[in-house]
């Protein structure tokens, strides 16, 4: 069987070229809810239904000590809550150096929550693993809009 996929975006343009190439691709296995991620977390998520989260290039706050931040303390308890007991993952990735020193706060701050998966220990690994994939704005900066 194959893996079923669940996106969540909260800009309508990226909910709609989502679900086109979904349906160009011809794929069953996926469904778009277009909101704030915790909010469809926590309202449109069943408890221990995920077996993956990834959190791919989120927006950065828009200036240092802003509150509009995807990862924060509430994401990751709805992460938590959705993630399949014991054998959940919660995979974030990010091109701005300062979000990812933020998230790895806020993981910090939820031991209870998520354990390091790196091999050294660390919260975690420098690089987007090979074959990841990539972003709305990683395919425009390769095709030279940026």
């Amino acid at each position: 069987r194959s893996a079923d996929w669940l996106a969540i975006e909260m800009r309508r343009n990226r909910v709609r070229m989502t679900w086109a190439k979904g349906v160009r691709a011809r794929l069953n296995n996926l469904a778009v809810l277009r909101g704030m991620a915790h909010e469809m977390l926590s309202s449109r998520v069943p408890e221990d239904s995920l077996s993956e989260i990834y959190v791919n290039y989120p927006d950065p706050p828009e200036w240092v000590g802003s509150t509009q931040c995807l990862v924060d303390g509430a994401f990751l308890i709805q992460a938590h809550r959705a993630l399949v007991r014991g054998g959940g993952f919660l995979t974030l990735v990010t091109d701005d150096p300062g979000y990812a020193m933020r998230m790895c706060r806020e993981l910090s701050r939820r031991p209870d929550l998520f354990a390091p998966t790196a091999e050294d220990g660390k919260p975690f690994v420098s690089g987007v693993p090979e074959g990841y994939g990539g972003s709305y704005f990683d395919e425009m900066w390769k095709n030279g809009r940026q």
